[in-house]
């Protein structure tokens, strides 16, 4: 390249530098959608959070994740028999914001099989949220529930389920796990909510993979704290609980594509996905879910 050339070839590249122009960029503003999970279960209290969604570019933390719950709400359930009750502000042990003591807990009214519960929650800014759900009649028929570990000296194990599905139904299942000491909730099992399609009345075995409670970055820990946060498996020493449910249609519409999205890394506490729910009001995702459960319990000797 003669010096010419390389004249020329300067200016143009002046040229192009020169035309760089600063972009300022402004992010979208989100605006808050309500988010409310409820359910009721035979033989237990119906349970409901109230909270909002958090913007998507927010600084994420468990503090502003529970400032995010709405602890002056009005929560009503009406059974099918007319029966009101308010519920109070309480604690449970099948959701992570019960287990800090910021969930909606019923007191006199318990879930029945084949009863049907209404919902009413009027916000702290007065928006008004309806939902109704049933309790199907009949729950799970297992048939057995193992660990399975490929030699017997193993330290860790995967849990298989063996269940028959009724011929004569349309069932939707929903399975949920909790390792004793290490979850302080029940969590659904990966893509553990589905329907008999597939399977109509036949039997079925199916894997049990916990899921932690949150696909949230944990900071702050590491080594053996943090692969147990994040195992799917379970180890030796180890008590774990499975809760099976038949649930209704609703409930499968809304968690399948949920449970879909977190298996991909997105996280619902950031933005609001498009789910099915069969929630009424303005702005608002969730769900009112029944549940007909049955519980079993398995030590790993």
């Amino acid at each position: 390249m003669n010096k010419i050339q390389y004249f020329f070839f300067v200016m143009i590249a002046c040229c192009f530098i020169a035309c760089e122009t600063p972009i300022s960029i402004t992010l979208p503003q989100n605006e808050h959608t309500k988010v409310i999970e409820g359910w009721i279960e035979n033989g237990k209290p119906a349970v409901v959070v109230v909270s909002s969604s958090i913007p998507y570019f927010s600084t994420v933390s468990i503090e502003n994740i529970m400032e995010s719950v709405d602890r002056t709400a009005i929560v009503r359930v009406t059974d099918q028999d007319g029966n009101v009750e308010q519920l109070a502000l309480g604690f449970s042990l099948d959701h992570i914001f019960g287990v800090m003591g910021a969930a909606y807990v019923s007191n006199t009214i318990k879930g029945e099989p084949g009863k049907t519960y209404h919902l009413y929650v009027e916000d702290s800014s007065g928006h008004i949220y309806t939902a109704t759900t049933t309790i199907p009649i009949y729950t799970v028929q297992m048939d057995s529930v193992k660990f399975t570990n490929d030699k017997p000296t193993d330290t860790t194990a995967l849990i298989r389920m063996f269940f028959s599905d009724r011929a004569e139904t349309y069932d939707c299942y929903s399975f949920f796990v909790k390792i004793h000491g290490l979850d302080p909730a029940f969590s659904r099992i990966d893509f553990g909510t589905f329907d008999d399609l597939t399977f109509n009345g036949q039997k079925m075995n199916y894997e049990v993979l916990r899921q932690p409670q949150s696909n949230l970055p944990i900071s702050g820990i590491t080594g053996q704290t943090l692969e147990d946060y994040y195992r799917y498996n379970y180890k030796k020493g180890d008590t774990v609980y499975l809760r099976s449910t038949l649930t209704d249609t609703a409930t499968l519409s809304y968690w399948f594509p949920l449970q879909v999205d977190i298996s991909m890394g997105m996280n619902p506490f950031l933005v609001a996905g498009t789910y099915p729910s069969n929630i009424i009001g303005e702005n608002v995702i969730g769900i009112w879910s029944g549940y007909h459960a049955r519980y079993d319990t398995l030590i790993f000797e």
